[in-house]
């Protein structure tokens, strides 16, 4: 009995501490629920919203990185590869971000475009597309980005075939034209641009700061404008390997002191030295049998010429407000000389010296007059009066025999004309050897 009294106790606590623990579970369970959902809510919100808030930061800052990207790295993209000529793989340029804002034209075929000017964009570093509207950029048009001066680089997709001339003429601050390596047509070497088999240079980046520059050994030409307003070299060479230089080629390159010009040019183009005005002497070969208009005009510091002795033409103004004092030229170019300040002459060839060719040339020394001389024109040494000295290559016989038109030496020193057996005083007096 005892036994069964123990055993109804034991089941009585235990049914009252179930009561009671299914009491407290029903008490609790909203409020569980509560925190058990809210709590997860928060931690799903914390975790979606967290998350979400990770998204956003990461969402939003992957999104302010892609915005970064496309904005952010675009202006990244600008300041590391289109702003900045120094960084950056150079090979890599077909990778960059394309410049917005260039001026396009379609083609008259409507099959392509060619980009025909800066337009809107504001890129120091202007970067090319292939594409522009589903359609392959191919051409850089006539000078396209003249007068550019404040890219710093340019780079030249693959898809270019054509760039027509001038295009990247005066660009005052270009330091590096880029070319794609996949391109055809064209290359670049040293950041200057070329033709693919490097015959052609077409433009030198002028915006460079470097004093000399050699033309590479396969170039065979120099094309328009292609230094045009540099104004840091001041020593350009060549090889014979050039044999063609176009107009302006080198025109308004201001701190150009010296060139040395190659044996296999034949004609020195309109304006290809127009403004050198630190060019102080120039050699031109005898090669050359054409020079043309305004070659040399403005070159205000040039003082020694010359110019070949097979020349067969000369334009006009070719070394206008140069104040050359030493010359050796054939006849044909002496009118074409400005000759207010030359000291001394050397005449390579021809058959007769024009009337009036050095008439008041007060600072004239010294004549030299080759023996195919047959004639001297009216006035020609008229007041020349410092003139003392005239070397003729050839006899005295053969000086006498010199036709001399009427006061052809009026006004001149008292000058002496040395021959190859003799001398001749200005009032006739013969010395022979």
């Amino acid at each position: 009995m005892k036994k069964i009294f123990s055993l109804l106790i034991v089941i009585l606590l235990v049914c009252t501490v179930t009561l009671f623990s299914c009491a407290d579970n029903n008490n609790d369970l909203p409020s569980n629920e509560n925190d058990g959902t809210s709590g997860d809510n928060s931690n799903e919100n914390g975790n979606v919203n967290g998350d979400s808030s990770t998204d956003d930061s990461g969402a939003n800052g992957d999104s302010s990185t892609e915005n970064g990207g496309t904005n952010g790295d675009s202006s990244t993209n600008n300041d590391d590869t289109n702003d900045s000529p120094s960084t950056g793989d150079k090979e890599q340029q077909d990778d960059l971000q394309p410049s917005e804002g260039l001026y396009f034209v379609l083609s008259s075929n409507g099959e392509s475009y060619g980009v025909m000017g800066i337009g809107t964009c504001t890129d120091a570093n202007v970067v090319i597309p292939s594409i522009y509207e589903d359609k392959p950029v191919t051409t850089i048009g006539l000078s396209a980005f003249y007068k550019c001066e404040s890219i710093k680089t340019v780079s030249i997709p693959e898809s270019v075939t054509v760039i027509f001339p001038y295009a990247f003429e005066s660009c005052s601050s270009l330091e590096y034209i880029r070319v794609s390596k996949n391109n055809e047509k064209y290359k670049d070497i040293d950041g200057n641009l070329y033709s693919k088999d490097e015959m052609e240079l077409i433009q030198y980046a002028i915006g460079k700061n470097k004093e000399s520059f050699s033309v590479p050994e396969n170039v065979v030409s120099i094309s328009h404008s292609a230094f045009k307003d540099c104004t840091s070299l001041v020593e350009i060479t060549m090889k014979d390997n050039v044999t063609d230089i176009y107009s302006s080629a080198f025109k308004g390159c201001t701190s150009l002191e010296n060139i040395v010009l190659s044996n296999k040019i034949t004609k020195i183009e309109n304006s290809t030295f127009y403004g050198c005005s630190s060019l102080k002497s120039i050699l031109i070969p005898d090669s050359v049998t054409e020079i043309e208009y305004w070659a040399f005009q403005d070159c205000s510091s040039l003082i020694d010429v010359t110019v070949s002795k097979n020349l067969e033409s000369i334009g006009e103004y070719a070394f206008l407000n140069c104040p050359i004092e030493n010359a050796t030229i054939p006849a044909i170019a002496i009118s074409f000389v400005d000759n207010i300040k030359i000291k001394t002459i050397v005449i390579t060839n021809g058959n007769s010296i024009e009337k009036s060719a050095f008439r008041g040339d007060k600072y004239l020394t010294s004549v030299t007059i080759p023996k195919s001389v047959t004639s001297i024109g009216k006035n020609a040494f008229d007041n020349c009066a410092s003139l003392n000295q005239i070397v003729f290559n050839g006899t005295v016989e053969q000086w006498s025999l010199i036709k001399k038109e009427s006061w052809w030496d009026s006004g001149t020193g008292d000058y002496i004309v040395y021959c190859t057996d003799g001398q001749i005083t200005k009032d006739g007096k013969i010395t022979y050897n």
